[in-house]
């Protein structure tokens, strides 16, 4: 790897690091917040999901400035976005004011996220590209976690004040990060070059999207409800607690992932991963201690950081230079997508039934999209099975045209990802 590669991916990490602990040091304060100001629990969903109908509402635009204005201008455009709606959640006074402020939130995210994954992708190769992204990646939780349990002790020590003003300094962090990546030679496309449409067509495409929607709204049930969920189940519990053993947790198995991803293939990892997250939704559910979230939140954080970079470089393995912007914002937009529906679904669910509902829910949903994943990723349902459950190493056989092989994807077919022994 170049140095101008090594540098662009030492900044993307600062950078991401800051970036998550700004925005999410809004999850565990926020809905109290909003409780607080006499908000009903849809209120809150509504609140909390204008972040993400902003990230969605902008994606498509990303796309553009990608292939226009280049990978290092969209990320800057992202963190300055950031740092001015950060700023503006302090002369926020009601709800639509916050709504509003949290919308526009939602575009820098956008921009950055989408611009950060696509420019990893393009500095890496099929072979790296797994152990990098889980390496960079983890910035992400160590934001995930120092962000919302430092703004939850300053919640509860001064004010919500405090906790904007600490968002906006890490914004402001993560601007400075930014400006040491090198912007790298990158040649122009025209949109429909990599249309949305073009990458719907590939199964392996539309698969992950459509099982991340399902991702994404378990997620929002947690990030949006969680420390209602606790008032109710366990009051003598922090819920940033949760986020903070989660992000170690993470920790713990994201650059092991992203090796074995690698080495393995990527979708051996992809169902052990979804294995473990689906545990801990069900520990979740009958959280009523400390210990029952401790857990929980252990088992979310190996199964999230080993899911996410291993499904998100399956999707980049099936990309090109030319469409990975479009197909990035596909997938990051059914996400965000998610992310918005969680508010008002279990917002709707914890009015309707209660909140101690909303996680039995959650499990439940995670199964059926992971039944779906594991059957539909292939062609057909044993093909599909077996990619899932076989490892790939020199000396087996391509699934498809079953010839011998010891890289993906196959010379022979173009196959990527998942093999069988060799008979």
């Amino acid at each position: 790897m170049s140095d101008q590669n090594k540098r662009t991916l030492i900044g993307l990490f600062a950078a991401t690091l800051f970036v998550f602990a700004s925005f999410t040091s809004f999850f565990p304060v926020l809905p109290l917040y909003l409780k607080s100001m006499g908000s009903s629990n849809l209120q809150v969903g509504a609140v909390m999901s204008s972040f993400p109908i902003g990230v969605l509402a902008f994606r498509p635009l990303v796309s553009w400035m990608l292939n226009r204005k280049g990978r290092k201008w969209t990320l800057m455009f992202g963190t300055l976005t950031l740092a001015c709606t950060t700023g503006c959640y302090l002369l926020a006074q009601d709800i639509p004011q916050l709504m509003i402020v949290r919308f526009f939130h939602g575009t820098g995210i956008a921009a950055f996220t989408t611009a950060s994954i696509v420019l990893i992708s393009d500095v890496t190769t099929y072979t790296n590209r797994g152990h990098v992204m889980g390496v960079v990646g983890v910035a992400n939780y160590v934001g995930f976690g120092i962000g919302p349990y430092a703004a939850s002790k300053l919640y509860h020590a001064f004010s919500i004040d405090m906790v904007f003003l600490y968002a906006l300094i890490l914004a402001i962090l993560a601007i400075a990060m930014v400006l040491i990546i090198q912007k790298q030679n990158e040649p122009h496309f025209s949109a429909s070059k990599g249309s949305w449409k073009q990458a719907l067509k590939k199964r392996y495409i539309l698969v992950p999207c459509l099982f991340v929607f399902i991702v994404a709204l378990i997620q929002g049930g947690i990030v949006n409800f969680l420390p209602v969920f606790l008032q109710v189940k366990a009051p003598q519990v922090d819920a940033g607690l949760f986020f903070l053993v989660f992000s170690f947790s993470v920790l713990l198995i994201r650059i092991l992932a992203g090796k074995a991803a690698d080495r393995y293939g990527r979708g051996i990892v992809i169902f052990s991963a979804t294995s473990l997250l689906s545990l801990s939704i069900v520990v979740l559910s009958m959280t009523t201690s400390l210990w029952f979230l401790v857990l929980a939140s252990l088992l979310y954080g190996l199964g999230y950081g080993s899911q996410q970079p291993t499904l998100t470089a399956f999707v980049a393995d099936n990309t090109t230079f030319a469409n990975r912007g479009a197909v990035f914002s596909v997938y990051y937009s059914i996400f965000d997508l998610g992310m918005l529906s969680s508010g008002y679904f279990f917002g709707g669910i914890a009015d309707t039934f209660g909140v101690q509902m909303i996680y039995p829910v959650a499990a439940g949903l995670y199964v059926l999209g992971v039944l779906f994943f594991i059957t539909m990723i292939q062609d057909s349902v044993k093909r599909s099975l077996k990619w899932v459950i076989s490892l790939r190493s020199p000396g087996k056989l391509c699934k498809i045209c079953y010839q011998p092989m010891g890289t993906d994807p196959c010379h022979i077919c173009g196959h990527r990802g998942g093999f069988v022994k060799s008979k």
